[in-house]
């Protein structure tokens, strides 16, 4: 078993600052039903809840960090019922059914798709991740740049068992390269989101010590690139290679790399189904 330390994180900060969370968090869930733009910034906010939880929680063993990461999935799901259903939508925030008008929201663009799949997929949550892969990417906003648009659509067609996957990975991954990039930083293809490709084909070849050598090697640029960001929330939890281990696992390719970054209690599921979501 191969160990990736997580970068330092100031704990107290971590603390003070998930504690100030909660309580927006709260408020947002008190509007959410006359308001339904505040759902994108429910995910926000309980994505960095997660973070600064989980910088002190790093195997997600505390029902906080679970509760804070299920509720960015189920923020993440339901801004996509909103914005592609019609009259008045059904959700879960937390353990409560909700209820908000379906219309546009600025946040559901094609980088909350993305997040929103990864979590929903880490959650074990196969409907909803079914109800993502419906949704029509093209409609979605993105950046200039092809290659977000394109792994969208490699995830959508592994979400959706079609037909060919390989070549439209192979497509995503060639577009991370700097000459292809206008807007997104060539650091941010190369550290996070590349990795997070390469991993995936090893899923798809079924190569088990390939998988285990792209994981470790995805989490070491992950913990290069967040270590520059030291007090970003975001940088706790390596979503992207976290999704895609939880795939291996349900595919029966054994995870032998350990890392805060990839929470325990997350990758073994062992909270699934204790807390409704």
């Amino acid at each position: 078993m191969q160990t990736i330390d997580r970068h330092d994180f100031d704990k107290a900060t971590a603390d003070a600052a998930a504690e100030r969370i909660a309580k927006e968090v709260l408020d947002l869930r008190e509007r959410i039903e006359t308001d339904r733009a505040t759902v994108a910034r429910l995910l926000e906010l309980s994505l960095d809840e997660a973070g600064h939880l989980a910088a002190t929680d790093p195997a997600a063993a505390w029902l906080d960090t679970y509760v804070a990461f299920g509720r960015a999935m189920q923020a993440g799901c339901a801004l996509f019922l909103l914005t592609t259903g019609s009259g008045r939508v059904e959700f879960r925030i937390e353990d409560e059914v909700r209820h908000s008008t379906a219309g546009p929201i600025d946040g559901a663009d094609l980088s909350a798709w993305t997040t929103a799949t990864y979590l929903s997929i880490v959650c074990r949550e196969r409907q909803r991740t079914a109800a993502l892969a419906e949704v029509d990417l093209d409609s979605l906003r993105t950046t200039t740049d092809e290659y977000p648009r394109r792994w969208a659509g490699v995830l959508r067609t592994y979400c959706n068992r079609g037909e060919g996957l390989i070549d439209q990975l192979l497509d995503a991954m060639q577009a991370t390269e700097p000459e292809s990039l206008r807007e997104i930083d060539p650091q941010r293809a190369l550290k996070l989101d590349f990795p997070v490709m390469e991993l995936f084909y090893r899923l798809t070849q079924r190569d088990a010590d390939g998988f285990n050598e792209s994981l470790a090697k995805a989490l070491e640029l992950h913990k290069e690139y967040w270590s520059a960001r030291p007090g970003d929330p975001r940088g706790a939890i390596a979503l992207g290679p976290l999704a895609v281990a939880c795939l291996a696992r349900q595919s029966r390719i054994w995870v032998e790399v350990e890392s805060a970054y990839l929470p325990n209690i997350l990758l073994t599921a062992d909270r699934v189904g204790e807390v409704t979501l």
